[in-house]
Formats: C-alpha cells, sequence, structure tokens
C-alpha cells in the first residue's frame, strides 16, 4: 500500500501554484532541505515562502494572496534575489525594493519533456541500471562525491544522504544508478515525483569523471523518466544552467528530447 507524503507548507505551496512556467517544484524543496546550507525561513501560510541563506534572497509567492513588497521586506538585509522571468510581480517589486536584474549572472534554464513518447534506454556493454536501496547511504553517497568533486570538492556526506531518503517525496525507485558489473556506482539521477501534479523533477544527476561520454548519464535519465512515467506522471522537469558558463548539461538533456520552457533571472540591490 502506498503512503502519502507528508509536504512541507511551501511543497504544498509549489503544488498549489503549479503551471507550466513555475520556478519550483515540491522536489527542490525536498532536495535543499536535506543538503543546503544555514538559512532563515518565513513562512506566510499559503501564500508565500522565502528564504534568506547569506544575503541572498528565494522567494515563492502567490501575488494574489500577498504583496510581493511584503515579502521581499522580510529580508531587509538580502543584496540579491533570484526569480523566473515570468514572475512579473515579484520582479516589479524587487525593483521598488531597490534591486535591479543582473543580466551578466549566471541563470538556470527549466526544460521539460513528455512522457508519453521517451526515447529507448541504450547502456553501453559493461554496466547495467538499477534503483537505489535504503541501506545504501554510504554508497551513493559516496558516488555524489566522486561525480560533483571536480568542480571542487565535495562534502556530501553518509548523513545528507540519509536526510535525503527521510524526506517524505524521496523514493528509491526514482533513485536510479549506473553500476559496472562488479558492482560500482558510476552514475545516478535523482527523481522527485509529485503524484499530484503528474511532474516529476530530475535533482540531481552525476556521473564519475572517468566514466563520462559512455552515455551513462543519458540512460540514467531516461530510466527515471520511464519511472516516473509507469508510476502515472505525464511531465518530466530538469533545471541547468542555461548561460554559455555550463552548457553541457543543457545539451544532454535537450539530447533526450527536454524543452526549455522557463529561465531563472538575477536581481541585485543597487
Amino acid at each position: 500500500m502506498s503512503v502519502t507524503p507528508q509536504l512541507s507548507s511551501p511543497q504544498l505551496l509549489a503544488r498549489r501554484l503549479w503551471s507550466a512556467d513555475a520556478h519550483w517544484h515540491p522536489g527542490d524543496f525536498a532536495w535543499q532541505a536535506a543538503t543546503g546550507g544555514p538559512a532563515t525561513e518565513h513562512v506566510w501560510p499559503d501564500a508565500a515562502w522565502a528564504r534568506l541563506m547569506g544575503e541572498h534572497l528565494d522567494v515563492l509567492i502567490d501575488p494574489s494572496r500577498i504583496d510581493p513588497a511584503e515579502v521581499i521586506a522580510w529580508a531587509p538585509g538580502a543584496t540579491s534575489a533570484t526569480v523566473n522571468g515570468t514572475e512579473d510581480a515579484v520582479a516589479r517589486a524587487l525593483v521598488e525594493a531597490g534591486f535591479e536584474r543582473d543580466d551578466d549572472a549566471n541563470w538556470f534554464s527549466h526544460h521539460h519533456i513528455a512522457l508519453d513518447s521517451l526515447p529507448s534506454v541504450d547502456l553501453a556493454p559493461g554496466y547495467r541500471l538499477r534503483a537505489v536501496t535504503r541501506d545504501e547511504a554510504e554508497a551513493r553517497a559516496e558516488v555524489h562525491r566522486r561525480s560533483w568533486s571536480d568542480l571542487g570538492p565535495s562534502t556530501f556526506s553518509v548523513e545528507k544522504m540519509t536526510a535525503v531518503m527521510s524526506e517524505s517525496l524521496y523514493d528509491p525507485a526514482f533513485d536510479i544508478v549506473a553500476e559496472t558489473d562488479d558492482g560500482e556506482m558510476v552514475a545516478t539521477t535523482l527523481g522527485w515525483l509529485d503524484r499530484e501534479t503528474g511532474v516529476g523533477l530530475l535533482e540531481p544527476v552525476g556521473c564519475v569523471p572517468e566514466h563520462r561520454r559512455k552515455g551513462l548519464g543519458r540512460a540514467t535519465n531516461l530510466a527515471v523518466l520511464q519511472a516516473f512515467r509507469d508510476a502515472g506522471a505525464t511531465l518530466g522537469r530538469v533545471c541547468p544552467r542555461g548561460d554559455e558558463g555550463y552548457p553541457i548539461p543543457g545539451r544532454l538533456y535537450r539530447s533526450i528530447g527536454f524543452k526549455p520552457v522557463a529561465r531563472t533571472e538575477l536581481y541585485r540591490r543597487v
């Protein structure tokens, strides 16, 4: 018997406000709650959420229920904020509060894919795909660290992986790894499915450097997308960098069939 996940207030708000150009998916909050750094958060029940991490502000706002200016005023020490390019009311409130858009900043591109006509999974010889089990937190944390340490030393710990697995939206069926024939995990895709909206998010995706360029990221991504579809989902989502500073992940997702639908914008206080 399946258990209905008990979502947090911002996750429920993200679910209610979901649309094709939405900034947040409930899975974003699951991953970030388990892995993020120190932050201060505030919730306006069923109206808004804000998080101040250092001097950076993230928000989720329903402008029909609360003035975005009130939410932004909650964080007078914020020097930067991220919104979606479609969040016009929030962007206007940021400008009125003394922010301006930084057109030279890094940005993220939200990509979607319909799940009814996915490509087949082609796996290179010498590898196999499988779902993770909950007693594999140590090995799962290790492959994450190895996949991400070429960008700087990763501190992803067993404790953080255990926290990820404790999130109510976590489902091992959507945590797929590619492993070698001798059982070494070398590539991963973690998916978060919101069964009410039918939308599954991929976050994060990684591959150990010495096993790249073998199609393993594509294979694990497609395996999770197929698992979403088999669970009744209709749409997949992933949010790679969209600027030219880190273009490779976006190219991979578009080669699978993802299409860009919206992008983030960074605002800085002036």
